[in-house]
């Protein structure tokens, strides 16, 4: 058996001439070196050359002083190959994103839905390493769903035409290839467009005139457009010598405007329809308000009988202008002569008065939140909203707020929280002033609140 001992040993790159023989033989991130070292060898049996752990070895030996006991002590020159990596090569690519889920509703607003998306390099060694800047992103349908070049995000800028259960976005790095499919919920077209009334008319003994400047309501154009103008065109119209002119100074009913909607996409492996709220027959029927995001969508098809406005409380109102009847679009931000969804209101003549005022008191709100289990869907959340008004002041200077409505000869109601504050004057006074104090607000005088001054003894109301 052969035991060998290390004498010296030296590193140098092989010539040019041995590298180009054997680069065919090299993969492109190695590169060939040689080694040279001198060992001892003793011989205790035979000699049994083999290979070590680095490659396939050369031996050169020269026998040296070869004594009785058939024992020697020789010099060998020996000539290892063996590869060198000098780069870390990437073993995967990983993508980093928050949600798999879109819900479209950028073809109702003007903004995009954008979600950032992170890919991270995993090499041999375990290196970690963010490569989205290096990154190469493709989406598979871009009617569906979009994606910046470079990969730092997935969006939707409301061109897109339909949704899907399982849209591919392929990521390429270097020679390296995945990809990360989405779910894109799409609304259901038709959307419903929901009035609370759709006959509006004139209130007889309600007159109003021409207010001062402000800018409670916002036009449906997208641009502010304040009180006065409005009061002064509809002054214009109404003044002009038309047999109806008297009617057309009485206030006339305003109406909120709701955009509802129910996101759903096709199961591609078995063509069933999926639907946001849930998976049972009930889903179908459950609708998701948009308005917000929706209301720069609608418009009047007759401006002349019927105007849009939306308040700063952030709801949307129809406002009778002139008798006759019209339309409420949504209309399509890319296409405009598609509509998503229309609705017919009536602005009529016919005189309707107010019944009664109603009052609630509003010391504070409570939420509670209700599990629901669906029938077909027992893993799954859901939940109902209980609203609880407290009513009752039981500690002194605790105050309260008014809600204030007026209900019409035809059954409608409106709040006069949502109604122009400058369309009407509201008087409030106590029958016990030693107990409670009226006050009224800063903002447009909507809300009056009560102070309770003294308070009955045992916590009972004021």
């Amino acid at each position: 058996m052969l035991r060998l001992k290390k004498l010296a040993h030296s590193f140098e790159p092989e010539n040019e001439q041995s590298t180009s023989q054997s680069s065919e033989e090299q993969t492109p991130d190695t590169k060939e070196a040689v080694v040279y070292w001198s060992v001892k060898l003793f011989n205790d049996e035979k000699l049994d050359v083999g290979s070590n752990n680095y490659g396939e070895e050369e031996e050169k030996l020269t026998a040296q002083n070869w004594n009785h006991n058939n024992s020697y002590n020789a010099q060998r020159l020996s000539l290892t190959k063996f590869p060198i990596g000098n780069v870390d090569t990437v073993h995967v690519i990983v993508p980093v994103i928050k949600n798999l889920d879109l819900i479209n509703t950028a073809i109702f607003s003007n903004s995009h839905i954008s979600m950032p998306l992170k890919v991270f390099s995993i090499t041999e060694g375990g290196l970690l390493q963010d490569v989205t800047s290096n990154s190469h992103c493709l989406s598979a349908e871009t009617h569906v769903l979009k994606t910046s070049p470079i990969c730092s995000s997935i969006y939707l800028d409301g061109s897109e035409t339909q949704g899907s259960s399982k849209v591919a976005v392929h990521i390429q790095h270097l020679s390296l290839t995945t990809s990360v499919h989405f779910k894109v919920w799409f609304a259901q077209l038709p959307v419903t467009i929901q009035v609370s009334d759709l006959v509006l008319n004139a209130i007889d003994g309600w007159k109003i005139g021409n207010p001062k400047y402000s800018h409670q309501f916002l036009a449906s154009s997208g641009s502010f457009k304040s009180n006065k103008k409005r009061r002064y065109q509809r002054s214009n119209r109404r003044s002009s010598s038309t047999p109806s002119s008297t009617c057309h100074n009485l206030r006339r009913q305003q109406a909120e405007v709701k955009v509802l909607a129910s996101f759903q996409v096709v199961d591609q492996t078995n063509g069933q329809q999926l639907y946001l709220t849930g998976d049972d027959f009930e889903a179908e029927r459950l609708m998701l308000d948009i308005t917000q995001q929706a209301k720069g969508l609608l418009q009047a098809v007759n401006s002349e009988i019927l105007s849009l406005f939306w308040h700063s409380n952030g709801k949307v109102f129809a406002i009778g202008e002139n008798p006759g009847s019209t339309r409420i679009t949504l209309q399509s931000l890319h296409q405009q002569q598609e509509e998503y969804g229309s609705i017919s209101i009536a602005v009529s003549d016919e005189r309707v008065s107010p019944t009664y005022v109603s009052v609630q008191v509003i010391q504070d709100a409570e939420l509670k939140l209700h599990e629901k289990l669906p029938r077909f869907q027992p893993l799954a959340s859901v939940f109902e909203i209980s609203l609880i008004i407290h009513s009752h002041l039981l500690q002194q200077y605790q105050k309260a707020g008014l809600e204030v409505q007026i209900t019409y000869s035809d059954g409608q109601t409106e709040s006069l929280k949502d109604m122009d504050h400058q369309e009407y004057t509201l008087r409030l006074y106590s029958n016990a002033d030693h107990a409670i104090k009226v006050t009224k607000t800063s903002l447009f005088n909507q809300w009056s609140s009560l102070l309770c001054i003294v308070c009955r003894p045992q916590k009972k109301p004021c």
